[in-house]
């Protein structure tokens, strides 16, 4: 019962850390120069203010993105492809695509089954 009651004690203490980290995070979302940045994306569907502080502070200037920065983004030039009629990824591993074939029975019992189905 002691080491349930521990363990139930330290659920709670880690829970109380994170509340505490969380409300430290949100007042620190609320200034300048988060704060903008952090509505502007908490407003999207799914995006908590831990998220969208975590994005704005990985990213920083988000004014380095604008309409042209696409062409340098990875897996543009793959999109571009495929809008041209390049072929799909995966074509050329189409190939690879067969079932398996059976593994080869082994062991002790693989040879009993054998000695059964070889008697007529």
């Amino acid at each position: 019962m002691i080491a349930y009651e521990e363990a139930v004690a330290a659920v709670e203490s880690v829970r109380a850390r994170r509340d505490a980290l969380d409300a430290a995070i949100a007042e620190e979302a609320a200034r300048e120069p988060w704060a903008t940045t952090v509505g502007r994306l908490a407003c999207l569907r799914g995006v908590s203010t831990l998220t969208a502080f975590g994005l704005a502070a990985e990213i920083g200037d988000w004014q380095r993105f604008d309409g042209r920065s696409g062409r340098r983004l990875p897996g543009a030039r793959a999109q571009r492809e495929l809008l041209r009629g390049a072929p799909p990824p995966g074509v050329d591993h189409q190939g690879r695509q067969q079932p398996r074939p059976a593994p080869p029975r082994r062991g002790r019992l693989a040879a009993a089954a054998a000695d059964l189905t070889s008697q007529p």
